[in-house]
């Protein structure tokens, strides 16, 4: 199951709003800075766990889908994205501390 905190993460994240970013880790900074300190420990255990579970693209997909984003990630990107997500929670996670 989703946690609702990624499926609120995901709708941050609005289509034709990359294009306002230098590139996609600002991109994806800057939804991050919208998440409470709560929702961020959740959006990152439930990333780093889609990831270390080597799952195919396609069903990354499927989980990004599920929750009815308002961005649409290319097909054969969606594992890059989830990887930039981590990158960022982690980088946000390391500077509070």
């Amino acid at each position: 199951m989703v946690p609702i905190e990624l499926r609120r993460f995901t709708r941050l994240f609005l289509q034709g709003s990359h294009e306002r970013a230098k590139d996609l880790p600002e991109f994806i900074r800057q939804a991050v800075r919208l998440l409470d300190p709560a929702q961020k420990s959740v959006v990152q255990a439930y990333v780093a766990e889609l990831l270390n579970s080597n799952l195919d693209e396609r069903t990354l997909n499927e989980i990004w889908l599920s929750c009815s984003p308002n961005y649409w990630i290319d097909e054969g990107k969606v594992r890059e994205f989830f990887v930039g997500i981590r990158e960022e929670l982690n980088r946000s996670s390391a500077k509070r501390e």
